[in-house]
């Protein structure tokens, strides 16, 4: 019989290193006790990058990483209007995440790649959390990782998965207001989408869902060039929300030339953190 390995016990861990585990972690950098560890199975600077859109009123450090700024918005249908004092910026994510490594610095913190299934409260104070490589025990847990389900402050809480996906989208002559952000009425009671013009041909269309569940990547064509990554259990795609589309159809609204996809749109899930 081979015996019980010993858990690994810390003084917090983080499960899941995603952008709330990460900017949490790095504004406690300097009080954090000696014994901390970051739960996640992909390397911080291999991940796929993505876009983050974020508003602010105040200059931010992810600022110097903006690939797009807008100063004023509309909501679809109506004349723009100017936002001021605040600013809509677009960055990457690979951009921040090595900012964030970067700032970290020499921060004792072991990183973990490794999947965690499970968090349990034991009876003694402490978490215990089981992954892939053994288990691991905690004073202190913060809890990111969307497939982790929360059992704190309770589990009767509400609780919901955001889930964002993204298009790049081309026109074939100018044809989006490069300095404004285009707001979409909701399209139910847990979405809402944005479009955010890069130039006046090329513009990025996003939207947010919340559920209890994330979504999946779906990779069936939609039409034409364009690929759609939505599905939504119990509803319709952002895509299929507004018309039937076929092969060869064009976006519709208020963009009257032909538009297209020119990349896959990418789906990425994350949820609310809880903590003790």
């Amino acid at each position: 019989m081979i015996p019980e390995m010993a858990a690994q016990e810390y003084d917090v861990i983080f499960v899941g290193g995603g952008l709330a585990a990460l900017l949490l972690l790095q504004e406690l950098c300097a009080v954090l006790p000696s014994r901390v560890a970051v739960v996640d199975p992909s390397p911080l600077l291999e991940r796929s990058s993505v876009h983050w859109s974020y508003w602010s009123r105040e200059q931010t450090s992810y600022d110097q990483f903006a690939v797009g700024v807008w100063r004023k918005a509309k909501v679809t249908g109506k004349p723009s209007e100017p936002i001021a004092p605040f600013a809509l910026r677009l960055v990457r994510s690979r951009q921040v995440f090595a900012h964030i490594n970067e700032r970290l610095g020499s921060t004792p913190v072991e990183w973990l790649h490794t999947t965690a299934r499970s968090i349990t409260s034991r009876d003694d104070g402490l978490y215990e959390i089981v992954t892939d490589s053994g288990t691991l025990r905690s004073r202190w847990v913060f809890d990111s990782a969307p497939d982790v389900a929360p059992v704190f402050p309770s589990p009767e809480q509400p609780r919901a998965l955001l889930s964002g996906t993204g298009v790049r989208v081309e026109a074939d002559r100018p044809t989006f207001d490069a300095e404004t952000a285009t707001l979409f009425d909701p399209l139910d009671e847990n979405s809402f989408a944005y479009l955010l013009p890069l130039s006046p041909v090329e513009a990025l269309l996003e939207s947010a869902s919340f559920g209890p569940v994330a979504l999946e990547e779906d990779k069936t064509p939609c039409f034409g060039t364009f690929e759609h990554v939505i599905r939504r259990p119990g509803s319709r795609s952002l895509t299929q929300k507004a018309a039937p589309y076929r092969s060869g159809s064009h976006l519709p609204g208020p963009w009257a030339p032909s538009i297209s996809c020119s990349a896959r749109s990418v789906v990425s899930s994350s949820r609310v953190p809880a903590t003790e």
